[in-house]
């Protein structure tokens, strides 16, 4: 399981480009969020994007299990008004609480947990590999629509 383990976080860290500089040996990373693109909104000083990335682990049976993971990012700043597709982002998460509550479905907001740019060598909840940065606020599992707050959607835990 470890080598399967460090093969998911090598291959994250290969397709973004980067360097492997965060440890990515198996007792760290714990699960990474690959988002393929995002779409932005601007609106005066509001800058947001918002897109739904996969959550991929390795479970202790050795299968590759993944949930889907809506997003939303934002920050204050001097902006226009428009809306464009942005590319994806990548986050390596290495707090086993925080892994377990992206796989519960429950929302996790970014100024309650640590996130470090990807080359930080401080210990982190998460790290931010690609596609946002430290500035930038953020929530996992953010309700996709105003309907599933009536309906309760919640993802669920693929695993092949």
């Amino acid at each position: 399981m470890r080598s399967v383990l460090f093969t998911l976080a090598l291959i994250a860290a290969v397709f973004t480009g980067q360097a492997a500089t965060i440890d990515l040996t198996p007792p760290k990373v714990l699960g990474v969020l690959t988002v393929k693109h995002t779409t932005e909104g601007n609106l005066l000083w509001l800058q947001g994007r918002v897109g739904e990335g996969q959550y991929s682990i390795i479970d202790d049976a050795g299968r590759q299990c993944s949930i889907d993971v809506p997003i939303a990012i934002g920050h204050l700043t001097k902006t226009h008004i428009g809306i464009v597709k942005q590319p994806g982002l990548e986050i390596a998460i290495t707090n086993s609480e925080l892994n377990h509550q992206l796989l519960s479905g429950k929302p996790v907001t970014s100024d309650n947990w640590v996130f470090r740019r990807a080359d930080d060598s401080l210990p982190a909840d998460g790290y931010l590999v690609s596609g946002i940065n430290t500035e930038e606020s953020f929530v996992l599992n953010s309700r996709r629509r105003w309907i599933s707050w009536l309906l309760n959607d919640q993802p669920s835990l693929v695993c092949q």
